[in-house]
């Protein structure tokens, strides 16, 4: 017997071998992939260069409020033009070709949107967008705005009645009701 070796006799058999271990490493790199977007809190959203949807994880769908297939492959000034998008991070960043932060509208939420490109071979390549719903630290915000309105009241209540204590507890003796108007008047409530 000829002492060839085994991937000289069997040349197709290693070849696919080789290519079905690349097969598999592609699998597992991508299933990694998709997992890492799906446990993001953000919403990561990607389109191609042109502003088609390639990606969209579970956050974008709950934060946007539609499903991955319904805006994959959709360009998106299509999605715009829906109404979903009061207007698009992603064509802004095509336009400017930079990164670019927006206060959008979509589906009634207010939302934040950052767009950052990435080239390949100096043309646009793909953009990647991070939304974050801020509805809620919006509604958060305007609710500790109104806490502080009600303590600076109490806070004036608190200070009428401190005044009134100190002037009844003042050196002055009386005991009727119009002295006590009389101090009220005096000490400004």
């Amino acid at each position: 017997m000829n002492e060839n070796n085994f991937t000289d006799i069997f040349p197709i058999t290693v070849k696919h071998n080789r290519i079905k271990d690349c097969e598999n490493a592609y699998e597992d790199l991508m299933e990694e992939f998709n997992a890492i977007l799906d446990a993001s809190n953000d919403g990561i959203h990607i389109t191609d260069g042109k502003g088609v949807t390639l990606r969209f994880n579970k956050s974008c769908e709950r934060i946007d409020g539609v499903k991955a297939d319904y805006v994959i492959g959709k360009h998106m000034e299509e999605l715009v033009a829906e109404g979903i998008y009061s207007e698009s991070v992603a064509l802004a960043v095509i336009k400017e070709k930079k990164q670019i932060s927006m206060l959008q509208q979509v589906n009634g939420k207010e939302v934040i949107g950052t767009g950052t490109p990435i080239f390949k071979n100096g043309e646009l390549y793909r953009i990647v967008i991070n939304s974050r719903d801020i509805t809620e630290l919006r509604d958060l915000k305007r609710g500790l705005e109104e806490a502080k309105l009600i303590n600076k009241k109490y806070q004036q209540e608190l200070d009428i009645i401190s005044s009134k204590d100190k002037a009844k507890n003042s050196n002055i003796i009386y005991n009727s009701d119009k002295m006590d108007k009389i101090i009220d008047l005096a000490s400004g409530c």
